[in-house]
Order: structure tokens, then sequence, then C-alpha cells
């Protein structure tokens, strides 16, 4: 999958392949973005918030729901170069103080 944001930076995403319901994928894609324009319903019918999407989706999918080490760093690394950028050193100093905690003893 290709991405890219309002600065015109673009990324390639390497994305597994799963094999889950059109229903259940849908409302991944709308959880993953935020979008609550196309609805999923309740037994009730009522559309379901956010929350209550990742509940329903993180019982049914555990394994898709999992943050590696790896992954926080990378995210901390990531976001620490966007504060820097944007000369924000409030946030380029909890990032750092993330990372160190993570390289001293492995935890985020």
């Amino acid at each position: 999958m290709l991405t890219s944001d309002i600065r015109g930076r673009s990324w390639v995403w390497h994305l597994p392949s799963i094999s889950i319901p059109t229903a259940d994928l849908r409302d991944l894609a709308r959880l993953l973005s935020g979008d609550t324009v196309s609805s999923s319903t309740s037994m009730e019918g009522a559309p379901l918030s956010q929350l209550e999407l990742w509940q329903r989706l993180r019982s049914k999918y555990p394994s898709y729901f999992v943050t590696t080490t790896g992954d926080v760093k990378a995210w901390h690394e990531f976001q620490l170069a966007e504060s820097e950028l944007e000369e924000n050193s409030l946030g380029s100093n909890f990032h750092k103080s993330r990372l160190s905690a993570l390289l001293f003893n492995g935890n985020p």
C-alpha cells in the first residue's frame, strides 16, 4: 500500500495477507483511519463507537493488536524526527526520554 501526507511525503507499507470477513476488514479500516462515515452497527442497529469497534475487533483478532518493543521504538523514532522538523522541543524531549528508557531497560 502506498500512502502520502499533505507535505508530499510518501510511504510504502508491506501488509500481510489476511483472511477475514469483508465486514470485519471494513471495520478494521474504519478503526485505523478514525473514519466515522461508514458505520458499523451493533445488534441494536446503532453505530458502534471507535472504542466499541476496537474492543470487538481486538476480541476477535487479538494478534492484530499486539505491539512489540520494536514497534514502540520505531514509532518514537518517527515522532522524534517529526518533532525536530517542527521545532517542537517538548515533543522532542518526550520522545528522546521514551527512547532512552527503551534502550536502558527495555520498557517504553
